[in-house]
């Protein structure tokens, strides 16, 4: 069964999933394909705003299943995040 026929005669999931124009929604949130994360997830990354702010963005747009383990990882493995969490903070 596709998603739409599950939403469509399940009355929990209509509550949580929407389906609409082809794209998949939980809540206000686009469910993200496997097949686009990666880029999702270069968006999200290119200012190197951190692994809390980036998941608070996140949380406000897309979903997908390990999310936060996958933003946790990318930013990990950056070397420019790296650099910018062991600065110490600037004068003021």
């Amino acid at each position: 069964m596709d998603i739409k026929a599950k939403i469509e005669t399940d009355p929990e999931l209509a509550l949580e999933y929407t389906l609409d124009n082809g794209i998949l929604f939980k809540g206000q949130r686009v469910i993200v394909p496997k097949i686009l994360r990666n880029a999702v997830l270069q968006v999200l990354h290119r200012t190197h705003i951190g692994i809390s702010k980036m998941k608070q963005l996140a949380r406000r747009y897309v979903y997908w299943k390990g999310i936060d383990n996958d933003i946790e990882h990318l930013s990990r493995s950056c070397e420019p995040c790296a650099k910018m969490k062991s600065s110490p903070p600037k004068a003021q």
